[in-house]
């Protein structure tokens, strides 16, 4: 991502997305739009997991309402700021 929260790839993205397209037989245009954000630093963003948590609630995929913070042992997690 840039400094404004867009996506960037990185040079070598498009024939990483061809090795993955071609061991799922999809096509490489779907595997691209499929692939999210993974940080760098492996940092957990609490609150994207809350939205996330809070949309399986409201789809009905999950049955009670769930609190990010009760399911992240931040002892061990790298926390996004």
């Amino acid at each position: 991502m840039d400094a404004d929260g867009n996506r960037k790839d990185q040079p070598d993205a498009p024939r990483m997305i061809d090795i993955v397209a071609t061991a799922l037989n999809q096509p490489a245009a779907s595997v691209g739009n499929g692939i999210g954000y993974f940080d760098p630093q492996a940092r957990l963003s609490l609150s994207s997991l809350q939205d996330m948590l809070d949309w399986l609630y409201a789809q009905r995929m999950i049955k009670m309402r769930m609190e990010a913070t009760s399911l992240v042992d931040q002892r061990v997690a790298i926390i996004a700021k």
